[in-house]
């Protein structure tokens, strides 16, 4: 699997930071990756990076060159919408998207508080309803979550619907534990829905981070079902 979600920062601007993260794709044995950065933030603290049309050309231009020069990786060309139930701030995203022309847009909850899980996955629900998204990034989940099945469940049939995959994210940060794993990959594999790999890297050293130990544990659970059924 490739890695499907990696911040570019300041290779937008940096030719020799942008070099260094394909050589840690192609060490990676990847062979198709999405390099991408965050658009309209929600949280004032946070620093949004493809906000604004010279920015954004700069990062398309550079992508776009090195994929007519190189065939041994294909970079699509992303970016990461924060979601808010504030329409000012959706239009500005819209905005942002329409500069873009971006080819993988990521939908994901930033610095929002939530009374529950289910709080959350409601405002899960409503970015799948009012963003034109490809992915939802890092879907966090806690000890509670089958407590949410009915809203987890919805998600899912969304993400059906609207042809939206779900990220298995293997940050530190957003890593699901091998029971919620487990959980996800059996709705996925129920409603149809598709999923890839994000390190959601920060930096170079984070580019495939964890993939071989959670591929591992999706090819664990992929034997579990094959012996139920037999």
């Amino acid at each position: 699997m490739n890695d499907m979600h990696i911040h570019l920062k300041e290779g937008i601007n940096d030719a020799e930071i942008f070099k260094k993260y394909v050589e840690k794709c192609l060490q990676k044995g990847f062979t198709s990756v999405v390099f991408l950065d965050h658009g309209n933030r929600i949280s004032p603290k946070h620093k949004e990076v493809l906000a604004d049309k010279e920015t954004i050309d700069k990062f398309n231009k550079r992508i776009i060159n090195f994929n007519k020069k190189q065939h041994d990786l294909k970079i699509i060309r992303g970016i990461e919408i924060d979601y808010s139930p504030n329409i000012t701030f959706r239009e500005k995203t819209n905005e942002i998207l329409k500069m873009g022309n971006f080819e993988w847009v990521v939908g994901a909850i930033h610095s929002l508080k939530f009374d529950s899980l289910g709080g959350y996955l409601d405002a899960v629900i409503d970015m799948i309803n009012n963003y034109d998204i490809n992915i939802i990034a890092h879907l966090k989940l806690d000890d509670s979550f089958k407590e949410y099945e009915d809203k987890l469940i919805e998600i899912i049939k969304l993400c059906h619907a609207k042809n939206i995959f779900i990220e298995i994210n293997t940050s530190d940060r957003s890593r699901w534990n091998d029971s919620q794993l487990d959980y996800m990959l059996d709705l996925m594999d129920k409603y149809d829905v598709e999923y890839v790999l994000g390190s959601d890297a920060h930096q170079e050293d984070d580019i495939g981070y964890y993939f071989d130990e959670v591929k591992q544990k999706i090819d664990n659970y992929k034997e579990k079902k094959v012996r139920c059924k037999k």
